[in-house]
C-alpha cells in the first residue's frame, strides 16, 4: 500500500498523521516535484493528482484520482517515473511505455505554488478537467484562498461543501475563520490550538 505522511508541528509537540491511500499498490512514483504520484494496481495505472488530499478534505480525494485500464501486459511492470505530462513503465520484458498524464496537472500545481490564482482558474476553465478542478478547491482551501476554492467546488457540484466555504468567506480573515476552516478541514489540533491562542468559546461548526 502507500501511505502519505504529514508532520505538523505545535510547539514542542509534533502531530503525525497518515492516510493509506490504496491497498493492492505493486509500485509506485512520485512526480518530480512531489506533487502527483502514479501507482500500478492490477492491470491498472492510478494517478493521484493531490495525495495529500485527505490530510484537507478526505471526501474530495476520488475527484482528484484518475484510473487508466493498462491491460495484462504490466502486471509485473514497475513505475520507473513520472514527469509533467507522462509516466514511464518498464515492462517485464524490458520494454517502455509511456503513460500519458492528463495535461495541466503539472501547470496547476506550478501556478499554485506561487500564488497565481487568476491563472490557474483560467487553466482550468480552459482545460475543463473536473480533477483539475477539485486540485484547485483542495488547493483553495489548504492555502486559505477561498475564491479559488469556491470555484473549484462549484465547477465539480459540491454544493454542500461550497455552501459552507461561502458561509467562512462571509468572515474576516483571521483567527475566527481559521478556526472554521481547520474544523471543515478535520485539523482537529490546529483546531484546539486556534481557541487557546484567541480564548473563543466553542460552538458547533
Amino acid at each position: 500500500f502507500i501511505r502519505p505522511v504529514i508532520a505538523k508541528y505545535y510547539g514542542q509537540e509534533e502531530e503525525c498523521k497518515s492516510f493509506k491511500l490504496g491497498t493492492h499498490i505493486k509500485t509506485a512514483a512520485w512526480d518530480e516535484k512531489g506533487s502527483m504520484v502514479c501507482c500500478l494496481e492490477e492491470s491498472r495505472a492510478i494517478f493521484y493528482y493531490f495525495p495529500t488530499a485527505p490530510f484537507v478534505d478526505v471526501d474530495l480525494l476520488k475527484e482528484t484520482r484518475e484510473t487508466i485500464d493498462l491491460g495484462e501486459t504490466i502486471k509485473c511492470a514497475k513505475v520507473e517515473s513520472m514527469c509533467h505530462n507522462r509516466c514511464v513503465v518498464a515492462l517485464q520484458n524490458e520494454s517502455i511505455i509511456h503513460v500519458p498524464i492528463s495535461e495541466g496537472h503539472s501547470l496547476l500545481n506550478e501556478l499554485a505554488s506561487v500564488g497565481a490564482w487568476q491563472k490557474c482558474i483560467r487553466l482550468c476553465q480552459f482545460r475543463n478537467n473536473p480533477t483539475m478542478w477539485a486540485v484547485l478547491a483542495l488547493e483553495g482551501i489548504r492555502q486559505d484562498e477561498l475564491a479559488a476554492a469556491e470555484s473549484g467546488l462549484l465547477a465539480i457540484k459540491a454544493v454542500e461543501k461550497l455552501e459552507h466555504l461561502r458561509s467562512i468567506r462571509k468572515m474576516p480573515k483571521g483567527e475566527v475563520r481559521s478556526r472554521r476552516l481547520s474544523i471543515r478541514t478535520r485539523s482537529f489540533v490546529e483546531f484546539i490550538s486556534l481557541l487557546i491562542l484567541s480564548s473563543l468559546s466553542t460552538r458547533t461548526a
